[in-house]
């Protein structure tokens, strides 16, 4: 019995970690100030621990600071900004790649903004957080909010570890049966 329940630990333990990937950068933070109608590029450099394939990038924008992900769901186009980066990467470990995110606007006053780095195939995102001054003569008109949501949901996540923990439950009370069934045939 004691045998089964180590081999159960060690697999519960392996699957765990098994599928972690880590995604670093190089600042969490990027604040821009420049004048309407200037343009400026900054860089990041994002680095992956383990991770080897394609990372999807993406910018969405607030009229507030928020600290919440899901709040970033207007389109920098809608606020007169002009932000050029490119879609996506592809990366391998151990190894950092270099993006150049390019900032413009016609229109003056602060935005706030987030650039999000997706794993394509994993559960893995990292991001900076954009905090944009606009100084001219004009301030800040809010346009027409035509922007796309930013899906940070970890449901299917949480799903998915639901019915894998559910499943190994099972397992263990199989071994368990089944040690109990081979001590009581030993007994007999």
């Amino acid at each position: 019995m004691r045998f089964y329940f180590v081999i159960f630990l060690i697999l519960i333990l392996f699957l765990n970690f098994a599928g972690a990937s880590q995604l670093s950068i190089n600042n969490p933070e990027i604040h821009v100030n420049l004048k309407r109608g200037e343009e400026i590029c900054k860089s990041i450099k994002i680095t992956s621990e383990d991770y080897s394939g394609i990372i999807d990038i993406k910018d969405s924008w607030s009229y507030e600071d928020y600290r919440d992900l899901g709040k970033y769901k207007i389109n920098g186009s809608s606020l007169g900004l002009k932000i050029s980066h490119i879609k996506n990467l592809n990366i391998v470990p151990d190894n950092k790649q270099e993006v150049s995110v390019c900032f413009k606007s016609l229109n003056s006053g602060n935005f706030y903004g987030a650039i999000v780095f997706y794993a394509r195939n994993s559960n893995v995102a990292i991001g900076n957080w954009i905090y944009l001054n606009i100084t001219g003569e004009e301030e800040n008109i809010k346009s027409k909010i035509t922007g796309f949501a930013v899906n940070d949901s970890t449901e299917g996540y949480l799903i998915g570890l639901g019915c894998l923990s559910f499943i190994l439950v099972l397992v263990l009370i199989g071994l368990l049966c089944v040690s109990y069934r081979i001590k009581n045939r030993k007994n007999h």
